[in-house]
Order: C-alpha cells, then sequence, then structure tokens
C-alpha cells in the first residue's frame, strides 16, 4: 500500500536513416525519414532527431528550431537515452538507436549546411562540402548551443558564422575547411557577442582561403585548438581577435601563412596564448605578430617568424603574461622596424633567439632593411635577444665603410628600457648608432658584435645619452658589457653620459672588449656623469685599437661622482 509518484517525461525522436526502405516515413524507429529536412519539416520545438550513418550524405540545409537536439550516429556516451538526459532502457522497452558508430555526413549544393536556434543540441555528425556556411546561427542573446563529436570538413563557404549566443559549449573533432565561396561572414571561423561560451577544436584546425579572414572572435568566452593548426588566408588576417580568449595548445605545428595582411591580430583586451610551441607566421606586406591593448604567452619551442615588408612583433601596450614570449627566430625585412615594443609590461621574459651557446650568428633570425631601428624598445623591461643579426650578416671587423646601410637607423633603440640582455648579437652597417640608449637599466651585451654604426658624425657604436634625448641618465643600475667588438663606428665606441636631478648609480664593467677604427675625431670610451649621478667604472682587459682620439675618457662634471678602474 501507499503512493507511488511517476514522473513522465514526453520528449519526441524523429528518426532519419536515408538507408532505409519501405513506403511508411512517420519517424518512428521502424518507420525512419530517409530525408533530414522530411524531418525537420514536420518537427516541433524540443523534438530530438537522431541520424543513422545512412548511404552516403544527406544533402540539404537544416534549421533547426528552439531547443531542438540532433544526434548522429557518431556520438558518444553510455546510450542514446543518456546523450537525451533520460534513464537507461528497462527491460522490455523500445529499442533504441546504437551509437558511437560512423558519422552522418550532412552536405548542400545550396546554402548553408545547419542553421541554429537557441538551446540547439548537435551530436556525433560531420558537416561536408556545403555551398554556405557548414554551421551559422544567430542568436540574439539566446542560449548558446551544446556541440560535440561534429567534425567540419570539405570546401565551399566558412566554417563557422555563429553570434549572438548566451554562453554555450562547442567542442569540434576537427575543422578543416577550405573557404572558395564568400557568405556576410567575414572569415572561414566567425564567432561574435559569445559571452561565456566555450569553443574547443580537439583535433586538426586547417583553415584555407584567399577571399576572408581565418579565424575572428569578438567578444567571445574562449577558443582553443589542441591540435595542429594551419591557417592560410592569402591577403587577409591569419586571426583577429577582439575582446576575446584565444588558446594554441597543442603540441603540434601552428602554422600561419598571410600575403598581404597580419599573420596573427590580437586586440582590444583579448588573451592569445601559446603553448607546446612550434608556431610558425610567414607574412609578406604586413606585421606576423601585432598584438595591442591585450596579452600574450607564447611558450615552448620551434616559434618562428619570417616576414618581409612587415614588422615581425609589434606589441603596443601589451601585456606579457608569466609564461613569457619566446621565439627561436625572427627575420625580418623591408618594414619600418623588425620588432617593435612599445609601452608593455611585462610579467614573464621575451626572448628571441635559441638557448644554445654554440649557435651561429643568424641562428635566432635576421633584421635587415628597415627604415627606422632595427629593434625598437620604448618602455619595456626583461628582452633577451640571443644569435640575432641586425643588419648585414656578412659583415666582419676591420671591412671598410659602405656607404649602403642595411639599417636606415639605430640598430637597437632603447628608451627607458630596464633589463635589455643581448648575448651574441651582430649589429653591422647602420645609418645611426648601433645602440641607442636613455634610461637603461640593467644592460648587458656579451660575445656581440657592432661593425660600422653610424654614416656620420655624432654617431657612435653604443650611445647611451639621457639628456640628449630628452631623459636624465643614459644608463643606470649594473651594466656589462663583456668579450664583444665593437668596429668601424664613426665617432666613439661607447658613450654614457648621465645627468639626474635625483641621485642614480651606474655600476658599469667593460672587459675583454676592442675598440677599433673609427671615422672621426672620436675615441673608444667616454663617461661623463653630472648632477646626482655616481657611476662606478671598471674597463679590464680591452684593445684599443686604429682610434683618432682618447682611448678613454673620463669626466666628472659639478656634483656628478665617477670612479675609473682602468686596467
Amino acid at each position: 500500500t501507499g503512493l507511488v509518484t511517476f514522473e513522465l517525461v514526453n520528449r519526441r525522436v524523429l528518426f532519419v536513416d536515408n538507408a532505409a526502405s519501405g513506403s511508411e516515413e512517420s519517424g518512428r524507429w521502424d518507420a525512419p525519414y530517409t530525408s533530414l529536412s522530411q524531418a525537420v519539416a514536420a518537427s516541433v520545438i524540443g523534438d530530438a532527431f537522431y541520424l543513422a550513418a545512412g548511404s552516403g550524405a544527406y544533402v540539404g540545409t537544416v534549421t533547426l528550431k528552439p531547443g531542438q537536439t540532433l544526434i548522429g550516429a557518431g556520438a558518444t556516451g553510455a546510450s542514446f537515452l543518456a546523450l537525451l538526459g533520460g534513464d537507461p532502457p528497462v527491460r522490455g522497452a523500445q529499442d533504441m538507436p546504437s551509437i558511437g558508430g560512423a558519422s552522418p555526413v550532412i552536405t548542400t549544393t545550396n546554402g548553408p549546411g545547419l542553421v541554429l536556434s537557441s538551446g540547439n543540441t548537435i551530436d556525433g555528425v560531420t558537416i561536408g562540402a556545403t555551398r554556405g556556411t557548414a554551421i551559422v546561427g544567430s542568436g540574439s542573446g539566446g542560449a548558446g548551443p551544446t556541440v560535440r563529436n561534429v567534425s567540419i570538413s570539405g570546401s565551399g563557404g566558412p566554417a563557422l558564422d555563429i553570434i549572438g549566443f548566451a554562453g554555450g559549449t562547442m567542442t569540434f573533432l576537427g575543422i578543416e575547411r577550405t573557404a572558395n565561396q564568400t557568405t556576410s561572414s567575414p572569415a572561414v571561423i566567425h564567432l561574435s557577442d559569445l559571452p561565456g561560451s566555450v569553443i574547443v577544436v580537439e583535433g586538426s584546425l586547417q583553415l584555407t582561403t584567399s577571399v576572408m579572414r581565418g579565424l575572428q572572435t569578438k567578444g567571445v568566452g574562449s577558443f582553443e585548438a589542441r591540435g595542429g593548426v594551419s591557417i592560410s588566408s592569402g591577403a587577409y588576417q591569419g586571426i583577429y581577435s577582439e575582446s576575446s580568449t584565444i588558446r594554441l595548445s597543442g603540441a603540434a605545428e601552428k602554422i600561419f601563412i598571410t600575403n598581404g595582411d597580419a599573420g596573427i591580430s590580437v586586440r582590444k583586451q583579448s588573451s592569445f596564448v601559446v603553448a607546446g610551441g612550434q608556431l610558425r607566421i610567414t607574412t609578406v606586406g604586413a606585421n606576423a605578430l601585432d598584438v595591442a591593448l591585450s596579452s600574450l604567452e607564447i611558450a615552448g619551442a620551434g616559434n618562428v617568424i619570417e616576414t618581409t615588408g612587415g614588422i615581425g612583433i609589434w606589441l603596443y601596450q601589451a601585456t606579457i603574461g608569466p609564461a613569457g614570449v619566446a621565439f627561436d627566430a625572427v627575420s625580418a625585412s623591408g618594414a619600418t622596424n623588425g620588432v617593435h615594443l612599445e609601452t608593455v609590461e611585462s610579467q614573464g621574459p621575451l626572448v628571441i633567439g635559441p638557448d644554445d651557446s654554440e649557435a651561429a650568428f643568424g641562428a635566432g633570425g635576421t633584421i635587415v632593411g628597415t627604415s627606422g631601428p632595427g629593434v625598437m624598445l620604448s618602455f619595456v623591461n626583461n628582452v633577451t635577444l640571443r644569435h640575432v643579426v641586425v643588419g648585414a650578416a656578412g659583415a666582419a671587423a676591420g671591412e671598410p665603410a659602405s656607404t649602403a646601410n642595411t639599417i636606415d637607423g639605430a640598430g637597437i633603440d632603447a628608451y627607458f628600457v630596464t633589463g635589455l640582455t643581448l648575448d651574441h648579437v651582430k649589429i653591422a652597417r647602420t645609418g645611426s648608432h648601433g645602440i641607442a640608449g636613455v634610461e637603461v637599466s640593467d644592460f648587458s651585451m656579451t660575445r656581440s658584435e657592432i661593425l660600422n654604426a653610424g654614416d656620420g658624425p655624432g654617431e657612435h657604436g653604443l650611445w647611451f645619452d639621457g639628456p640628449a634625448r630628452g631623459g636624465e641618465n643614459g644608463m643606470t643600475g649594473v651594466a656589462l658589457i663583456a668579450d664583444s667588438v665593437i668596429d668601424g663606428f664613426w665617432d666613439t665606441g661607447l658613450v654614457v653620459r648621465n645627468v639626474p636631478s635625483e641621485a642614480t648609480a651606474l655600476d658599469l664593467t667593460v672587459e675583454g672588449t676592442t675598440f677599433s677604427g673609427n671615422k672621426r675625431a672620436g675615441g673608444g670610451v667616454y663617461l661623463r656623469a653630472e648632477g646626482l649621478t655616481t657611476i662606478d667604472a671598471r674597463i679590464d682587459s680591452c684593445a684599443f685599437e686604429r682610434l683618432t682620439g682618447s682611448t678613454v675618457d673620463a669626466l666628472a662634471v659639478g656634483t656628478g661622482v665617477l670612479n675609473l678602474i682602468n686596467q
């Protein structure tokens, strides 16, 4: 005796199998529709569909109603009923279709593949070639879709054009799409106004196009590619992101190729993260990595940039996260700069060049043919260059002055920079100073060469003159110049001048370095302390050859203090 309560949940399932035969097509398990469009036309809001693997593709656009679920034979889970949120079938219940098999394929000859409404679930299907976008939807703020075990392949229109849903989780097995048909979508994958959404591509992400961007996100919770990535987008950006998080987390190669626009462009409080390395960006006529008002982390080995007519790395008002930014090599030619970092907060280091003490000059890349400084650093810290060539790779000490500058400006221009480290860097045939610096703290240059710096009076090998460039100090902190060659400079090999209004200090060591072959009335080293500065300098085991002026000039002016040990 007693009261027994049953909760009856009634959700209609329409079955579709284009391999079925029979005159009756009612959508029942034993009399499925043979056309998916038939099933959708007969459906109401909240219905579910089971799509069998069938015999060949299901052709035609599928426009889902709100709350509908499409489950293909490729779905995975405990059971078909469990995927619908129901209990396991009891003994004697109607048979349920199998899952975990081959995914059915949806294609179109005209129009998109799937059109989403609010609250849809898609599981276990493949979208093949479509004349329009493979999956498209505009949610107007409705509930975002749930996507599982879905692949997109083939050619035609874009892969995804999904706009205006709240939340949603979309996981794709892989997306390999050649977009050669234009639609209203600006990118092969276009995701916009999807707050709180999570989009994951588990396998390969391959986007090929010459008519639109590769990947564009605006206002997206997060987009992650966990497998290999290859985006070739012709004259359009490979990635463009605003107010979104993009993460490339796989260990496989991540290749971006563009011709006329940026490889990767990150804007407006976005976050761009690469884990596992193997990022390779190749561009012509545009910047390779272009980040403004956003954060980035690029970790792992094998990261390489090659650009012609563009800046290799351009960061403006950006934040480098704790994992830092690391590239094995950055090569750039024919732009304003090869590397441009301006107003960058560095929670981790930016490193260009391999961690290999035996690597050759150029192993970290070559920057040449710039109309301004090869490397421009402004209000940034914790930057390391290793095995990088800035200018003429073939230049050698002792060569005659060259009338052909390979860098029109300074080799490296550092303005309010802390923690600049150069190891085995060659700077050669620059139209201005080899290195120009103001308010540079904790500078280190080892095993490096500065050759034929400057093409006129007042241009030096290393020039750290604060007042001459709107600052007070040229160099402060602890600085080291060791085991290097500064040859063929126009005036003076090393100039340091500090004139601060508040107390500053410089502990400078110059050792095992050759200063040689200047072109006019300069010398080897010129140090000048004025104002409230103290310079402690040690010059040890250096060679001074073929100079027209003094080997070392050290001056303390007014209240400036300069202590020199020259041995």
